[in-house]
């Protein structure tokens, strides 16, 4: 968590990520200097919006409208209402997310319009076979919103020498502990903070074993350099913390750059049978 002090020094450097996210430390009943720092990022925040210049990206923007929404933000209904067509504007070529901004604040000019753009654009009809499934809608455009399964190519290769090593076994890449762990089982002895990471990390591949009754068995990280980031370490701890209280291993790998298929199926023997 932040600080007032946190929030001066970062709106005084004009780091605008790190000052957005020490307001989450800094509450709404601190006191005038906490009230007073927070109405500095404001004016800071719009000041820099208006300059050619201005360093503020979309990601700082719309986290400033959902920090007014959770409450950490005060911010008056013109400055909302800039905030979200400054996001729509920055967007209009790609119309699903302007539109995603638009919603934000609907009632305000620009976002009015991309709304009744994209609702008079999206589908205007669609065909269903006789089970109700949806076999075909039209629409003025398209978007490609899927994503890939796997987040590089050193995944998809983990999930292929998984499939080797855990014969007959259920692999599910990217999947959030609840999908494995019984939050309610094991919640009286997390902490605050442990607790609010469950629902916030995702393991790289978990094992589930249909002889268990398909329950967890273990749990696969593809570590890189990126984990030993002091962050990245604590997460990691948490994250073995909770499996280990629901009686999961944790099998942890660092390949040695970009490693074959082969490779890939002999580090993982070594790692299941010494971890």
């Amino acid at each position: 968590m932040g600080s007032t002090e946190d929030l001066f020094d970062a709106v005084a450097a004009g780091d605008w990520p790190r000052a957005l996210d020490a307001v989450h430390g800094v509450r709404l009943d601190s006191g005038a200097v906490a009230e007073k720092a927070r109405s500095i990022l404001v004016d800071s925040l719009f000041e820099d919006l208006t300059k050619p210049s201005g360093s503020l990206g979309d990601d700082e923007l719309e986290k400033a409208l959902l920090l007014h929404r959770a409450g950490y933000l005060s911010l008056a209904p013109e400055q909302l209402d800039q905030l979200a067509e400054t996001l729509v504007i920055r967007n209009r070529s790609r119309p699903a997310k302007a539109a995603l901004y638009a919603r934000y604040r609907p009632e305000a000019d620009a976002c009015r319009g991309v709304l009744a753009q994209f609702q008079a654009a999206g589908p205007s009809a669609t065909s269903h076979v006789p089970s109700g499934t949806i076999t075909e809608i039209e629409a003025s455009f398209r978007i490609d919103g899927r994503r890939p399964l796997f987040r590089s190519r050193q995944e998809a290769t983990l999930f292929h020498a998984a499939q080797r090593v855990f014969s007959g076994q259920i692999l599910v890449p990217n999947a959030a502990l609840h999908t494995a762990i019984d939050f309610d089982a094991i919640k009286g002895v997390l902490s605050r903070e442990e607790r609010d990471v469950f629902f916030r990390v995702l393991v790289d591949l978990i094992v589930f074993d249909p002889g268990q009754g398909s329950r967890a068995s273990h749990f696969i990280e593809l570590d890189s350099p990126w984990h030993d980031d002091p962050d990245a370490i604590d997460r990691d701890q948490v994250k073995e913390r909770m499996a280990g209280l629901a009686g999961c291993r944790v099998v942890r790998l660092r390949p040695s750059g970009n490693i074959d298929l082969a490779g890939m199926v002999s580090l993982l023997q070594s790692a299941v049978a010494t971890g």
